[in-house]
């Protein structure tokens, strides 16, 4: 008699042993996400860190504090226009109203923070 299929008894064990797989590289998968996702958040942090400091450089002396905004920071170039937001909590608009406050120096401290940009 010629068999056409598989038995209930295999499908099992293929199902058990995909299940086993899945519970082993599921949570390696969600770290690396995470982890990236993270590397992504700081760099994007530095990167908007750095352009404020050449905006100040460029605009400010080093005894002024200043109060700027992201979306300052596009209008006057030091960030493209792409840039957004990798934490999803913000939309478009929040983020560009985002606020960075950079103190007198030297040297400058630069931290995304509430401030008053007027």
């Amino acid at each position: 008699m010629k068999k056409n299929g598989f038995t209930l008894t295999e499908i099992l064990a293929v199902v058990i042993i995909l299940s086993l797989l899945m519970l082993i590289i599921a949570p390696n998968l969600l770290n690396n996400i995470k982890n990236k996702q993270n590397k992504i958040t700081e760099a994007q942090k530095q990167m908007i860190e750095e352009a404020a400091n050449l905006y100040a450089e460029s605009y400010f002396s080093e005894d002024d504090n200043v109060c700027i905004t992201v979306g300052d920071l596009i209008d006057y170039g030091f960030l493209n226009n792409d840039v957004q937001d990798v934490d999803s909590t913000k939309n478009e608009n929040e983020f560009k109203n985002q606020t960075i406050m950079i103190t007198a120096g030297p040297p400058r401290t630069i931290t995304i923070e509430e401030c008053d940009p007027d």
